[in-house]
């Protein structure tokens, strides 16, 4: 994943990394090709209207698949950016109470620091929860659309068998 740089906090020394695809307004998602609408009436062989009308409707939902994948690899990276912005401010407030990293010495409440660091492990944890069932969401599909495309296959081979 291609990362831009930007600030957070209002802190021109945090500096934390966030993926293009959030950032860039001029991004957008893959453009799917349109499919034809369904005629009945423009085939004059009944067997083969139905068999055209099949494969039509199967790559209407093999596209729909395609589109719901790209949606949900687009909401992870919204999902995981929003996650890092949130990290990269856990951690420019822990700089501020404990700058010398794992270092005793604190300057106010050491509760605060414990605090902050629990917020940021929670957030590793929210992070990784979210990869993963993203993931299992995408295989998901990907098996679907797999399954799908096998379906559009068979079809396409019937309907040339009945053109011979």
């Amino acid at each position: 994943m291609k990362s831009t740089p930007y600030y957070v906090a209002n802190s021109p020394n945090s500096l934390c990394r966030g993926s293009a695809s959030a950032l860039n307004p001029n991004f957008s998602a893959p453009v799917l090709p349109a499919f034809p609408e369904y005629n009945p009436h423009a085939h004059t062989d009944p067997l083969e209207a139905f068999a055209r009308g099949k494969i039509l409707i199967l790559e209407n939902i093999i596209g729909q698949v395609v589109k719901e994948i790209e949606e949900r690899k687009m909401l992870l990276d919204t999902t995981i950016d929003g996650i890092d912005r949130q990290m990269c401010e856990l951690n420019t407030a822990l700089m501020a109470v404990a700058p010398w990293g794992d270092s005793p010495s604190t300057l106010g409440d050491p509760r605060r620091r414990a605090s902050l660091e629990k917020d940021i492990a929670a957030l590793v944890a929210e992070k990784r929860h979210e990869t993963t069932a993203t993931w299992k969401d995408i295989a998901g599909l990907k098996s679907e659309l797999r399954e799908l495309f096998r379906e559009y296959l068979d079809e396409r081979r019937k309907q040339q068998v009945m053109q011979k």
